[in-house]
């Protein structure tokens, strides 16, 4: 049966990046960093995207994207860092991980690809060139990182038997399709609803894709 519980979970890892802990605040920040000026800093333009009726954003007062080599770069100012505190309290519980990006100040940087984050940091922090683009990721890779997602959140799920590891992929990507055709959360949720996975295990599965196999859909 399909819980408001699993499909708040859903609706906040698309949120949060869907991978725990407070902000990791690499940087301290100046104070005066804005979503717009951290975007210039990378070298790309902030697109706003901020939807103040959204609950999920009570604690963002500022949100953008900007795009890098085709990769998509979400950033979200929290205003204080209270308020990044008080999101990061929240959003850990749906497995977001400050690691999948970089912090400065009140404002956190995640890129779409995780093989991006250490070139932003870089860039943020280190005062690096800016990134022109993502190293590119086999598919195997891709599996390979999947799996360990979901091992992290659901160890039963991953048995080391080739065959029924690779079906955990190959679901995986069906739900990239779904995404791809249209799928909403309640249809997403529906459709594991039928399986013989519990609800965590259909989290974790739910959580691991849009990191490591379709991360054009880890949204702000």
């Amino acid at each position: 049966m399909v819980t408001r519980r699993l499909i708040i979970l859903f609706s906040a890892l698309m949120i949060a990046g869907c991978s725990a802990s407070s902000g990791s605040g690499d940087e301290s920040g100046s104070g005066n960093e804005t979503v717009e000026s951290l975007a210039a800093t990378l070298g790309c333009s902030a697109t706003l995207v901020r939807d103040g009726a959204d609950d999920r954003e009570r604690f963002v007062t500022d949100s953008a994207t900007c795009t890098i080599g085709g990769e998509s770069i979400v950033i979200k100012d929290f205003g204080t860092p209270e308020s990044s505190e008080n999101w990061w309290a929240a959003a850990k519980k749906f497995g977001a991980n400050p690691d999948q990006g970089v912090t400065v100040g009140a404002i956190f940087v995640r890129p779409d690809s995780p093989d991006m984050v250490d070139a932003v940091r870089g860039t943020l922090v280190d005062g690096s060139p800016p990134p022109t683009s993502a190293p590119t990721t086999s598919e195997a890779e891709e599996a390979a990182l999947f799996l360990e997602a979901v091992q992290n959140l659901a160890p039963e799920l991953v048995t080391g038997i080739p065959e029924h590891d690779d079906a955990l992929v190959e679901m995986g990507r069906s739900l990239c399709s779904a995404w791809d055709d249209g799928a909403t959360a309640q249809e997403v949720l529906e459709k594991f609803a039928s399986t013989d996975l519990t609800q965590d295990q259909s989290f974790a599965i739910i959580a691991a894709t849009p990191d490591e196999l379709c991360p054009e859909y880890n949204r702000p």
